[in-house]
């Protein structure tokens, strides 16, 4: 009686992302870069049930609960998620998989960077080089998206391709063109994005309103459709008040932190304040100033008239003194009027009385 082989699940499921990760005694930067790096080392690692607390070698390889192998890790740019490709031949598994358990990237460090602040959040050293070990079943993944695998090779599939559907990922991009009734019900096969990417023989079509449109192109123009809503409606990341930080070479939690920076800015605020009264008090003395000046400059008509004429006053009163000095000298005697009497006149007075010599 011949049975039929059972064949290893193809599984493709998201497994990492850059940026910070917490452990239970640190959190470490991994840059995309560092990512890039580690990924060829992902291939042909062993798939196991949960983390063994230990560093897997040829001799306790056998006593660890190993399921699978995996393939590649490979980037989804339109995601920004690293994936795994891997095969699982053990029922255990697979129920896992399918019951919501996630999976886990184990790697070792050979190379770091000192720590810093990403997105104003602390972190004790960065990854620069490393090794991946293995990839684990666990049931709380360390990230929340490393759950929901894709079976590349599911049943339905494999009965007959004709009748597959696109997998949930194709499904969720194109959704929004389904209320409108313009994607076609039924697929020639299971396809998935990766698919796209590399089958060049033969192109994958779907009806809209009659007419035949590349799926390839329905789903890179509805991408781009949901980056943009996707940049659009993105919240800034807020830290946790309880979140410490970095501020040179002491550590200080974000609300510690909040404090110190509003007291700064309200110090701050009341200097440009006091500066700023400061200025308006000298502006407005020099305008007093200025005022008090262009007063004392300012001389009416009236004034004016009144100098002159006094002015004039004194001119004469100077030559009557000089002309009373001259007589005085000279022994004429004058009466008050004489004051008023031009020199001429007073010359040929002075003629008549005493002679012309």
């Amino acid at each position: 009686m011949s049975t039929s082989l059972a064949i290893g699940k193809v599984i493709k499921m998201p497994c990492m992302r850059r940026g910070l990760c917490a452990y239970p005694k640190e959190t470490i930067l991994v840059s995309q870069e560092a990512l890039e790096k580690l990924s060829p080392s992902a291939m042909g690692i062993p798939v196991i049930i949960d983390h063994p607390g230990e560093l897997i070698t040829d001799e306790n390889i056998k006593d660890i609960n190993t399921v699978g192998r995996v393939a590649d890790l490979h980037y989804e740019a339109y995601e920004d998620i690293w994936y795994a490709h891997f095969v699982i031949d053990k029922q255990e598994g697979i129920d896992l998989l399918q019951n919501g358990w996630g999976v886990s990237t184990a790697w070792f460090g050979d190379k770091y960077a000192d720590g810093g602040t990403h997105n104003n959040v602390g972190y004790d050293r960065e990854l620069l080089e490393g090794r991946y070990e293995h990839l684990a079943i666990v049931k709380t993944p360390r990230y929340e998206m490393a759950v929901n695998p894709i079976f590349l090779n599911s049943k339905p599939c494999q009965n007959n391709n004709n009748d597959c559907i696109v997998n949930d990922r194709v499904n969720k991009i194109i959704d929004p063109l389904r209320g409108s009734n313009m994607i076609g019900k039924l697929f020639k096969r299971l396809v998935t994005r990766e698919e796209l990417k590399t089958n060049e023989g033969e192109e994958l079509f779907v009806n809209i309103d009659g007419s035949d449109i590349a799926l390839n192109q329905i789903i890179n123009e509805m991408t781009v459709i949901k980056r943009n809503k996707k940049e659009e409606e993105k919240e800034k990341m807020m830290a946790n008040e309880s979140d410490e930080v970095d501020i040179d070479g002491e550590k200080m939690t974000v609300a510690e932190l909040k404090k110190a920076y509003k007291n700064k800015c309200g110090a701050k605020k009341n200097e440009t304040e006091e500066e700023k009264k400061k200025e308006e008090k000298v502006a407005k003395d020099v305008e007093v100033l200025k005022e008090k000046e262009s007063k004392e400059n300012a001389i009416s008509d009236e004034e004016k008239t009144i100098m002159e004429n006094e002015k004039k006053a004194d001119l004469e009163t100077q030559k009557n003194f000089q002309m009373i000095k001259e007589v005085h000298e000279n022994g004429i005697t004058y009466k008050l009027e004489d004051q008023f009497m031009s020199t001429l006149e007073r010359v040929n007075l002075g003629k008549n009385r005493y002679g012309k010599k």
